[in-house]
């Protein structure tokens, strides 16, 4: 019983460590945008290369039934 204890115990404590050093990763990093990225995006919406789509245009076009669902 003790060793079953010490075990999850142990697996909590890595647990949480994990978890500190996600935390702390996240918080460290600063990610900024890079204007040449931005521009080179809207480039791209602008000429009609991205269309959002639905869940319902996604679905006119979903197959599961053998060789329809490749090609």
């Amino acid at each position: 019983m003790n060793i079953l204890f010490i075990g999850f115990v142990a697996l909590l404590l890595v647990a949480l460590a994990g978890w500190a050093i996600a935390e702390l990763k996240g918080r460290m990093g600063d990610y900024q945008n890079d204007a040449e990225e931005a521009e080179e995006l809207a480039a791209f919406v602008k000429a009609g290369g991205y269309t959002e789509k639905t869940i319902y245009d996604s679905q006119k076009k979903n197959s599961i039934k053998g060789y329809q669902s490749v090609g």
